[in-house]
């Protein structure tokens, strides 16, 4: 028996959120989204991007470009409101981990791959959980900043 450092919670992994359930009703091909979400991913299979020109290319067999280890049809996918793809719980690891330094910005709510400002409306209901407080943490420290600086 290997005895570690770390604790017990640190060695796990998040679980994997579940896929939907649907299939899209053109080509047959099952949804990569969220599962229970009002409204699917278009096609993400390599065939379907394709010829239908989604989200500039991207399919189901390119990398999440926020972990790079796994195709983005390894895992649940959610499209943020710039319309870019990426794992959800990349996502959501992305919005846990906040600042990664002493000085307090807001720049981790903002698309990886296009700097836009994350939206909450029609987002998969997991990403937009995590980012209702956040949001709400962004307003709360805006306004007192502004209260401080008119002293």
């Amino acid at each position: 028996m290997i005895d570690t450092c770390e604790p017990k919670d640190a060695l796990e992994e998040e679980p994997p959120i579940a896929f939907c359930e649907k299939t899209h009703a053109a080509c047959g091909h099952g949804c990569k989204g969220v599962t229970k979400e009002r409204k699917c991913l278009p096609c993400l299979d390599s065939a379907c991007a394709q010829k239908n020109g989604h989200f500039d290319g991207v399919n189901e067999d390119e990398l999440c470009t926020i972990c790079y280890t796994q195709e983005l049809g390894a895992e649940a996918c959610s499209r943020l409101s710039c319309g870019h793809v990426f794992h959800t719980n990349c996502v959501i690891n992305l919005l846990k981990h906040k600042w990664a330094t002493l000085r307090i910005t807001f720049s981790f709510l903002s698309c990886p791959s296009c700097k836009q400002e994350i939206k909450l409306k029609g987002l998969s209901k997991p990403i937009a959980q995590e980012l209702g407080p956040l949001i709400g943490l962004k307003k709360i420290v805006e306004e007192q900043a502004l209260i401080h600086a008119k002293d």
